[in-house]
């Protein structure tokens, strides 16, 4: 996952996933505990809401698929994603 300004681009083997419903418009809200993540697909609309926590090199990214309210904590999440940062 590559964020480059208010965007989000899904990466497959470093290669762009334009496809995928994480690339996408990204707001980030820094003022919240915890910190408000959403994500709007370009491919599909609609909104997807979360949180995120970045501890270092990692990333980790709780988000709620459907309709539902944003999570609170990574446990009632529909989805948690697990990121580590790639040095060049």
């Amino acid at each position: 996952l590559r964020f480059v300004g208010g965007e989000s681009v899904f990466m497959v083997n470093g290669q762009a996933s334009a496809g995928d419903g994480l690339t996408a418009n990204v707001f980030i809200d820094w003022s919240k505990n915890p910190a408000t993540i959403d994500f709007m697909p370009k491919q599909r609309g609609g909104k997807m809401m979360g949180i995120l926590k970045l501890d270092g090199d990692q990333l980790n990214i709780a988000l709620t698929t459907g309709n539902g309210p944003r999570p609170t904590n990574l446990a009632v999440a529909n989805l948690v994603l697990h990121y580590q940062r790639v040095k060049k």
